[in-house]
């Protein structure tokens, strides 16, 4: 299962399970964490982050670092 971008944002939102991601810049504070999509529900993902805090996401806040195809 993976979350259909919007038309000019397919990179940064076509993420699946298993995603290295991290926060976009416009986060600020949260630069540090990387995590891993666990699950994808609806337009929301799940992330295990490095700080082993469980999160629930909008893609857009995301930025996907590593594919896992």
């Amino acid at each position: 299962m993976s979350v259909e971008a919007p038309p000019g944002r397919e990179r940064e939102m076509s993420m699946r399970i298993g995603d290295l991601v991290k926060f976009r810049k416009e986060v600020a504070g949260m630069e540090a964490l990387t995590g891993i999509v666990v699950e994808i529900n609806g337009d929301l993902l799940r992330v295990m982050w490095s700080n082993k805090t469980l999160g629930i996401e909008l893609p857009d806040m995301l930025e996907l670092i590593n594919e896992s195809r």
